[in-house]
């Protein structure tokens, strides 16, 4: 991703310390982007264990049901804060120089 300064340079995100920026605005996505993944990867896991043998039957400990709730909890969270960031990220005061930007990189 690159953004036009009003001198015509092509300046990066790394070069202009934005990432740092974007980290901060986007961690909650990011953390919950890990966990999500995590979790799915441990539900799914779980489920197999649980009927691979008979595939036929519904059966759920207590522990899975649990593991379940939270996954779809979880799972509520991540997409509301996905579609949020994906949003936000459209903001045009990331992608050309101002001086709301510049404030934010002194004050980080």
């Amino acid at each position: 991703m690159e953004c036009k300064r009003q001198s015509n340079q092509t300046v990066t995100y790394l070069q202009t310390g934005l990432i740092q920026l974007l980290y901060v605005r986007f961690r909650t996505t990011l953390v919950l982007c890990v966990l999500y993944i995590i979790l799915s990867i441990i539900l799914h896991i779980w489920h197999m264990t649980i009927h691979w043998n008979y595939p036929l039957t519904h059966y759920w400990t207590r522990g899975f049901h649990c593991l379940y709730s939270i996954h779809r909890t979880v799972a509520v969270m991540y997409y509301y804060f996905y579609k949020r960031a994906s949003l936000r990220i459209g903001d045009p005061r990331f992608y050309e120089g101002s001086s709301w930007m510049e404030k934010q990189l002194n004050l980080t």
